[in-house]
């Protein structure tokens, strides 16, 4: 199914809160956002919360923005920019669950919201994924994060460019980069320390956390600050 950024119904208005009896407010936005083409590479991947996932390309719509025509489009000239580049374009219409509900037959896209407000007292339009939704209150705008839809959404996107799994140079180019950033983090002896190296433990698929690691992590959580680290 075709995406029409420029057009068409907005497909998630501002969920109101509990006990507003107000008239549907105008939904604030942060701005003006065009919509974009997902695009996946083999080989632009990441660690998250235990996983190797993707880490996706957007490529924008926006007229006259890296080889895409002047005119209202649907981003051909970024698409195929990436393309060159050894990406792969997810299609508008891959079936896929935000917050628990699917998204086939979305009219606009089904990873794609949307959504008509203003920002700074001027109308705008505002594209945002299916997985970040706006909850309101009065001018008062939140979004919420579906976190484990948005993985699913991920897994999905890889299994096109990856069908058979990982290969090991794939995941030499997730996992070396955050065991770099660990061993830095070992090397600090404050707090700030301590949470970076146990957040970064906790992405690291445990299968590829060398023995000593889980040792030092667990160590340097439990471990208290020094007097000199303690704040006055």
């Amino acid at each position: 199914m075709p995406i029409n950024p420029a057009g068409g119904p907005s497909l998630a208005g501002p969920a109101l809160a509990r006990g507003n009896t107000m008239a549907r407010a105008v939904l604030q936005l942060p701005g003006s956002r065009d919509a974009w083409t997902y695009c996946v590479s083999p080989t632009r991947l990441q660690c998250m919360d235990g996983e190797i996932l993707p880490e996706l390309a957007k490529a924008w719509h926006t007229p006259g923005m890296n080889g895409n025509g002047a005119g209202v489009g649907q981003g051909q000239g970024f698409v195929s920019n990436l393309m060159a580049a050894g990406y792969t374009p997810i299609a508008h219409d891959l079936e896929c669950v935000a917050f628990g509900q699917s998204r086939a037959g979305a009219a606009l896209s089904s990873y794609l919201d949307r959504h008509e407000g203003i920002s700074a007292g001027q109308p705008v339009v505002y594209h945002s994924d299916a997985w970040h939704r706006p909850k309101q209150l009065g001018h008062l705008t939140s979004w919420d994060f579906d976190r484990e839809g948005w993985k699913a959404f991920l897994r999905q996107c890889l299994a096109i460019v990856s069908p058979e799994g990982l290969v090991d140079m794939q995941v030499q180019i997730a996992v070396n980069p955050v065991l770099r950033r660990i061993r830095a983090a070992q090397d600090r002896e404050d707090a700030r320390g301590r949470r970076m190296l146990s957040q970064l433990v906790h992405h690291l698929p445990v299968e590829f956390i060398p023995a000593d690691l889980v040792e030092a992590a667990e160590a340097q959580a439990t471990a208290k600050p020094t007097p000199k680290n303690r704040r006055k």
